[in-house]
């Protein structure tokens, strides 16, 4: 006899729907990217905005014996288009650019002194001190012609036996030669100081 079946007691309650939970997506936010300061920006960078600071820190550098190459390779400066495309729209930092340049060719004086004492100490050669100073000298000239653009020529006589004159020429006219009669003179009135020349560099 085949066994009985015996039927499943049927629940009353309809089984529980299984529905998967998602994951709730967080809305989107768009955030702006931090502003670069100057310490950020990369040296030569010609987006740096112009600011009264910057412009400032620019002249500031000149005025101590900067160029706007050198400038230009700092960290946080424009670049050498930007500098002079800012000379071109900025009336006030044409102004106090030109009035950098001229306290530059201070500081270029001031360092003739160095170049004399790399000389005496022998790091530099007297070929090669006496054409940094011509430079120095011309630079000077340039920047601040009411100043350093006369040097004296000096006559070995004077007409008929007349005192000795002294005829004043614009330094960037002078010819090589007038250049090297002028530094000559230079060490004949100071002695102390192109002692070295004759010597040679100390070995």
């Amino acid at each position: 006899m085949a066994p009985r079946k015996t039927a499943a007691k049927k629940s009353g309650k309809a089984p529980k729907a299984t529905t998967k939970k998602t994951a709730k997506t967080p809305p989107k936010t768009t955030t702006r990217a931090p502003r670069k300061s100057t310490a950020d920006v990369p040296a030569g960078e010609s987006y740096v905005t112009y600011t009264p600071e910057i412009s400032a820190a620019v002249c500031a550098l000149i005025s101590e014996g900067a160029s706007v190459r050198a400038i230009a390779a700092m960290q946080g400066m424009p670049s050498k288009a930007a500098i002079f495309q800012w000379l071109a729209k900025h009336e006030d930092f044409r102004v106090a650019y030109m009035a950098a340049t001229h306290e530059r060719a201070h500081a270029r004086y001031e360092s003739m002194d160095e170049v004399m004492d790399d000389l005496r100490r022998g790091k530099i050669d007297s070929r090669a001190a006496r054409v940094m100073v011509d430079a120095l000298k011309w630079q000077c000239a340039i920047e601040a012609p009411e100043r350093y653009g006369q040097v004296s020529r000096h006559e070995l006589t004077g007409r008929n036996g007349g005192p000795i004159k002294s005829q004043q020429l614009p330094a960037a006219d002078m010819t090589p030669e007038e250049r090297q009669a002028e530094i000559r003179n230079l060490a004949a009135q100071h002695p102390e100081l192109f002692a070295t020349v004759a010597s040679g560099p100390a070995h």
